[in-house]
Formats: structure tokens, C-alpha cells, sequence
């Protein structure tokens, strides 16, 4: 270890405010302008540890190529500050390349933040994480994603994540990966009301909202989760409900899956759920909720223009509605898997198909079908029993107005089953007649 590694450490165990970045006037050398990027662990010594990061040009919390520990151990008030006035969105380079904050047990926290005069913040070049700590990342207002792609953002062995940043983007995205026992509560500025999620694995609590940056959070606009790649929530509670706050939209090739989650554990906070060219795997009972007062059975089930959606069940679900109306090539293919689906009513302006690859009796139910999609045999004119590939082979279904279940065979009408019934006794009276 070099004598600037030798120095710092002797500050974080000792010392209650340090440089971290800007050693010297005699530093020549790349590697020893940020000690903190060059070797794998920092221990903190003391409560209250300030470290403060005021050089004039770019540097990141970690090393891409080194996973980078900052330990608080069983002290308090560790804090990360950047002071860097390089001027100019991309410059300030105060992100976190994959670098591991931890200690003792969550009872022990660190901050990051920034001063005033700072530079907008480049965070989640290569992610950041928490374990076993409450790690809080103040950058409201003074931030900016500045990853390539999708970063990571996680925490593990009960961490607590209190996360307050810039807004992700279409090309910047956040994967949230919360081990069960732990918890993130995510807040972006809101510049935007679009959120753009990576692959997720969220098996801890999360809760999200948002910051008001530059004016005021109108209440009446819904906030965009959208979700990309391949996800997963599993072991929601509800009695510790995780809130996303917003409205979802799982875009083309995702795919969300929901398992071992209780009824109502996960609010998604809007009447609707959109689907593009996406797959939505329901694994528990009606996990998704509008609020903590409305359910599943409240959520309409949309499937976005021109998208083929696909819905696979491995538990009974139900919604108050389906939408495939804004184009003819508008399709949700099903997979029950011996469980039931139902609806309590559909749009009235269906113009696409429902496809129900391995239908069965009494599974399927909806309670209002509009008679303009009706034939006279009870027929369901956008439902069909088969896979959309092999649409050529696949059976009408009917619809029992009483029952409100789909059947593959035709429901006699009362008076149709009053001429059976009558056709029936005028046979038996003539049977008798010849006897």
C-alpha cells in the first residue's frame, strides 16, 4: 500500500472530515487522485465520518473492475459528499461503479449527497449496493443517469435503501433487485412521469413516489412504471404492502412475474394495466391491488394497439375488466393451467381476440357480455378456444348469461328448452299410446 492509501486510511478511522479525491498538489499519477477507486475495502472507524469529494473533474465512487466495500461496521452518521464543480451535466462523475455499502446491521447508516454549488451528479454507471445497512442517496435535483444501459440498484440482508434521485429513461434504466427482509423506497424528481424499469427481482418491500423538482406533482397525472426484460416479485405481504404509486405498462418482450404473494400485496395505484407484445405470469391470487381499499377485481386488463399480449395463470385471478379495443390485430392469448379466470365485464368496443390455448369448463367466467358480440347460439365472437397460431383450428366458445361461465357447447334458451321438454312429453304420450 502506497503512502496516500496509508494516509486515508489512518483519516477514516480517526478523523471526522475527510478529502477522499484531492490528495495533494504534488499528485501526478491516475491512480492517486481517488484512493477510494483503487482499493477494495474502506472501514470506517468513528460516527459521523464525513467524506468529501471537491476535485474539479471527474471521479467514481468504486472501480467497474474491482467490487469496492465502504464498511460503516456498528458506527453511525457515515456521509459521502460531492463538492466536485466541474460544471456541466456528464462531468461529475460522483457515480457508483458497482461499488457495496455495508455494516453491522441496518441500525447503521450512510448517506450520500451533494453540496449546493456541486455539479449535477452522474449516478448508476455500473450500479450500487446495500447490505445489511440504510443507505441513503440524497441527489433530488442534483443528479442524472448516466449509465449506458441498464444498471443495478440493490439491497440485501435486511438493507433499507432510501433512494431519492434523478428520473431513469428509455435508454437509462434502474433493476431493482430487493432480497426479501429488505426494503427500498425509491423517489424520483419528477422531470418526467415515466419510470423505465430493467430486469427486476423484487422479493423485499418497495415503495415509490415522488419528488417535486422544478414546480409541483400534479396529482392528476399518472405516473409510468414500464417495465422491460424479464422480472419477478415474489413474498409481498399484506401487512407490509409494497406501493408502486403509479400506473403499469409491461412493454414489448417483458415478461412480470408475480409468486407466493399474499391478496392485495402489491398496489400498482391505477384502475388500468397495459400490456404490449408481453407476457404477465400470475402466480398468486390476485397479488395486484389499486389501493389499499380495491383490489384485483377492480383492475382493468388493456392490451396495448397492434400487441399480441399473453397471460399464463398458476393461481385463480380475477379483473373488472378486458380492453382489446384499439386495433383488429389486438390479442391476449391465455394459459389457465387448470385455474380460473374471470371477468366482470369487457369493453364495448372489442375489436380483437382472446385466444384460450387449453380451455375447460367453469374455469373461464364473465358476468356482462354486450349482445352486439353475442350470436344467436350465445356464440362469443372475440373468444376463441385454441392458440392464436393455429387460429384455423380453433372451437367457438358460448356464454351462459346465467352462470356467466364459457362453455364449448351451445346454452338452450328457456323457450328452446321448453320445446326439448315439450318434445320430450308429446314423444313419452305417444309411447304410451302405443303401449
Amino acid at each position: 500500500m502506497n503512502k496516500f492509501s496509508t494516509l486515508f486510511s489512518a483519516f477514516l478511522l480517526g478523523s471526522s472530515v475527510l478529502a477522499f479525491a484531492d490528495i495533494g498538489s504534488g499528485v501526478k499519477t491516475e491512480s492517486d487522485y481517488g484512493l477510494i477507486v483503487q482499493y477494495p475495502q474502506f472501514d470506517i472507524g468513528a460516527n459521523d465520518v464525513t467524506i468529501t469529494h471537491y476535485r474539479g473533474s471527474a471521479r467514481h465512487i468504486g472501480n467497474k473492475d474491482l467490487t469496492c466495500y465502504i464498511d460503516a461496521h456498528n458506527y453511525t452518521g457515515t456521509k459521502l459528499v460531492s463538492d466536485e464543480t466541474s460544471g456541466g451535466t456528464g462531468t461529475n462523475c460522483f457515480g457508483f461503479n458497482g461499488m457495496v455499502f455495508r455494516a453491522d446491521s441496518n441500525d447503521y447508516d450512510i448517506t450520500i449527497s451533494a453540496t449546493e454549488r456541486a455539479s449535477s451528479v452522474g449516478i448508476l454507471t455500473y450500479g450500487i449496493h446495500a447490505d445489511n445497512v440504510t443507505l441513503n442517496v440524497n441527489l433530488s435535483g442534483k443528479s442524472h443517469f448516466s449509465n449506458d444501459g441498464n444498471a443495478t440498484i440493490s439491497a440485501k440482508n435486511n438493507a433499507i435503501l432510501n433512494w431519492n434521485s434523478a428520473q431513469t429513461t428509455e435508454v437509462r434504466k434502474a433493476s431493482f433487485i430487493i432480497e426479501a427482509g429488505s426494503v427500498l423506497n425509491a423517489k424520483f424528481d419528477n422531470t418526467s412521469y415515466k419510470t423505465y424499469l430493467g430486469s427486476n427481482s423484487l422479493g423485499g418491500k418497495f415503495t415509490f413516489g415522488l419528488n417535486a423538482v422544478n414546480g409541483t406533482i400534479n396529482p392528476d397525472t399518472h405516473h409510468w412504471f414500464f417495465w422491460s426484460g424479464a422480472s419477478s416479485i415474489s413474498g409481498q405481504s399484506a401487512t407490509n404492502k409494497s406501493n408502486f404509486n403509479g400506473r403499469w405498462e409491461i412493454s414489448h418482450g417483458a415478461t412480470v412475474t408475480v409468486s407466493d404473494s399474499d391478496e392485495g400485496s402489491i398496489i400498482i395505484g391505477d384502475y388500468n394495466l397495459i400490456m404490449r407484445s408481453s407476457t404477465l405470469q400470475l402466480n398468486s391470487s390476485n397479488a395486484l391491488a389499486i389501493s389499499d381499499t380495491q383490489g384485483q377485481e377492480n383492475i382493468t386488463l388493456e392490451v396495448g394497439k397492434d400487441c399480441s399480449a399473453r397471460l399464463e395463470l398458476g393461481a385463480d385471478n380475477s379483473f373488472e375488466g378486458l380492453m382489446l379495443n384499439s386495433a383488429t390485430t389486438n390479442t391476449l392469448s391465455v394459459l389457465l393451467g387448470g385455474n380460473s379466470l374471470s371477468f366482470s365485464t369487457v369493453s364495448t368496443g372489442i375489436i380483437g381476440k382472446m385466444y384460450i390455448e387449453d380451455f375447460s369448463e367453469n374455469l373461464v367466467k364473465i358476468d356482462s357480455i354486450d349482445e352486439k358480440f353475442l350470436g344467436e347460439d350465445g356464440s362469443v365472437s372475440f373468444i376463441l378456444a385454441g392458440s392464436k397460431e393455429n387460429a384455423d383450428l380453433a372451437q367457438s366458445v358460448y356464454w351462459d348469461k346465467n352462470s356467466g361461465y364459457l362453455s364449448l357447447v351451445a346454452v338452450p334458451e328457456p323457450a328452446e328448452w321448453a320445446m326439448i321438454f315439450g318434445a320430450i312429453a308429446l314423444a313419452f304420450v305417444a309411447y304410451r299410446r302405443r303401449k
